[in-house]
């Protein structure tokens, strides 16, 4: 997973996302596609820190 950027990993969470309200999962295939959105959506809120850590830095270097 790492190797993905925010908007492919944003794109497969919300493909995951859309698998669940077609309703046509088996309980195993929801209770898979579940964990990989959790993992997915912990993925996407890292990459979102970290850019406003950077974010916060540029702005502290330019005061």
């Amino acid at each position: 997973m790492k190797n993905l950027t925010f908007e492919e990993a944003a794109k497969k969470l919300e493909l995951l996302i859309q698998s669940f309200n077609k309703n046509d999962l088996t309980l195993d295939e929801a209770i898979a596609n579940y964990e990989e959105g959790v993992k997915l959506h912990q993925y996407c809120e890292g990459l979102l820190a970290e850019a406003s850590n950077k974010f916060q830095e540029i702005n502290e270097n330019l005061k």
